[in-house]
């Protein structure tokens, strides 16, 4: 499922991430030159990895970006799109992770929360949370 780069509104007036905010642009083309390099490589253990990661004081966003992306199909439980980069279009899986990053950069937990709730399994919340929080930081 894609959705076509546009202003949007919906019932409740709240702005849709259908269109890709300037301020993001960069994390999206980042997110999918990852993915599309990250795709031939095996799977990992996403638990793992995260705790390798936590473990190091200063990792590259490159580091927390590729372990996002391979990490997602299994903290999601089930496998993920990601539009080649340059597309004008956002993919849901696109559009749920910048809206997961957005959520944080703003603080607003509940929304965080739900999105969190609404796909991931729940023993990857820390994980994803540590992850995003990670991108966030380096993109200030």
């Amino acid at each position: 499922m894609s959705l076509t780069i546009s202003h949007l509104q919906n019932k409740a007036g709240r702005r849709r991430l259908d269109k890709i905010p300037p301020e993001v642009s960069g994390i999206v083309e980042f997110l999918r030159v990852a993915y599309q390099l990250c795709r031939t490589k095996p799977k990992i253990d996403f638990f793992r990895a995260c705790d390798v990661l936590k473990t190091s004081e200063e990792a590259a966003l490159s580091a927390y970006v590729e372990t996002l992306v391979r990490g997602l199909p299994a903290a999601l439980q089930r496998s993920i799109i990601f539009h080649n980069p340059g597309s004008d279009e956002l993919s849901f899986d696109e559009a749920w992770l910048l809206r997961a990053i957005q959520c944080y950069v703003s603080c607003d937990e509940d929304s965080l929360a739900f999105l969190l709730k609404s796909r991931a399994k729940p023993e990857s919340y820390p994980h994803l949370m540590f992850l995003i929080s990670k991108i966030s930081l380096c993109q200030r």
